[in-house]
């Protein structure tokens, strides 16, 4: 069996089909989650473009090139298209290796507070979360800050019904659940002032809402806590 080398006429085709498909496995393997990172808008959508469509375009223009170059092999030598399919997919790898060991899951929600203890309110970002709008979209969970309780196992939440992940900023009201209310109308009885998590998570768009009775029930359904502390937290069996 012949052996690709370096001065092999088919090694700029071959660098460019086998580095892209390779690129595009992260999609499939790890859902391309790092891109919730990237802090450039620019980038982003440059990124997901690539994730969607520029990988197979490469891939295409790859394998053309390397059956062309096969049929009619032009001289030996290194050549500088190797040098160019070279730099390409090691840029892309040099990216993903950066934004993996340098990134981290951003806070989308840029304000929150309502002057009313019945509703709940936030601004979300979601400028950063348009990798996961094909699956998934966005909703808010409210949920009082209390001690005695872990945050992830709270039942006295408020959750919004989702909405479609799009470039801008979304505004989230919704009115504060039964349980939830309960317990601020505890905490006020008490003279003391309640304080609100606004936690931003993104739901499968084919999830059963009333299964969601806390923040685990989130990950347990197969969806995202975006937050720093709780996007990789996987629930004990």
């Amino acid at each position: 069996m012949a052996k690709l080398s370096l001065d092999d006429p088919q090694a700029p085709a071959a660098t460019l089909t086998i580095g892209s498909v390779l690129w595009k496995a992260l999609d499939w393997v790890g859902s391309m989650d790092f891109l919730l990172s990237v802090e450039s808008k620019t980038f982003l959508v440059m990124f997901i473009f690539f994730a969607d469509y520029g990988w197979w375009i490469l891939m295409i223009i790859g394998g053309v090139w390397w059956f062309t170059v096969h049929k009619n092999p032009p001289r030996d030598g290194i050549s500088p298209l190797l040098i160019v399919s070279v730099a390409l997919i090691a840029f892309l790898w040099g990216v993903v290796v950066t934004v993996y060991a340098t990134g981290k899951v951003p806070n989308v929600i840029v304000g929150y507070g309502s002057s009313r203890a019945d509703l709940c309110l936030s601004d979300i970002n979601m400028d950063r979360l348009l990798s996961f709008q094909k699956d998934f979209e966005i909703a808010l969970i409210c949920l009082v800050k209390d001690p005695s309780i872990d945050k992830l196992k709270d039942p006295a939440i408020s959750l919004s019904k989702p909405r479609t992940i799009h470039a801008g900023v979304e505004r989230i009201v919704m009115p504060v659940s039964e349980l939830m209310q309960s317990k601020i109308q505890s905490i006020l009885s008490e003279k003391n002032v309640p304080s609100i998590w606004h936690v931003a998570v993104l739901l499968p768009k084919t999830v059963y809402l009333p299964s969601i009775k806390s923040l685990a029930d989130v990950v347990v359904q197969k969806g995202k806590i975006i937050d720093p502390n709780y996007y990789d937290y996987k629930p004990s069996q």
